[in-house]
């Protein structure tokens, strides 16, 4: 049986972008790069084999369905208040 593959958007902090997109850890501390990693797995846990393929312009607002920047705390491995961008992940089901 082939899988589907779909797409999500995942609100995170932008600080771990190029390390999340990139595999660039070059600006994180390792509790950052420890931080992203916690990140990345708590999402696995709702779509196993999830991989971050990019991210959005900015945060979409579902109220004014445009893009905006959020600031705030991601409902994945929160570590406190932060810039909040979007996040592309792609999985299968």
């Amino acid at each position: 049986m082939t899988k589907k593959r779909c797409m999500t958007f995942i609100d995170g902090y932008a600080k771990y972008a190029s390390y999340l997109v990139n595999n660039d850890s070059s600006s994180l501390t390792s509790e950052e790069q420890e931080n992203a990693d916690a990140f990345l797995d708590a999402i696995r846990e709702d779509y196993p084999n999830a991989h971050i393929m990019g991210i959005t312009d900015g945060y979409y607002d579902d109220n004014t369905c445009e893009l905006s920047p959020d600031f705030g705390i991601p409902a994945y491995a929160p570590m406190g208040s932060g810039d909040i961008i979007q996040y592309i992940v792609y999985y299968k089901e």
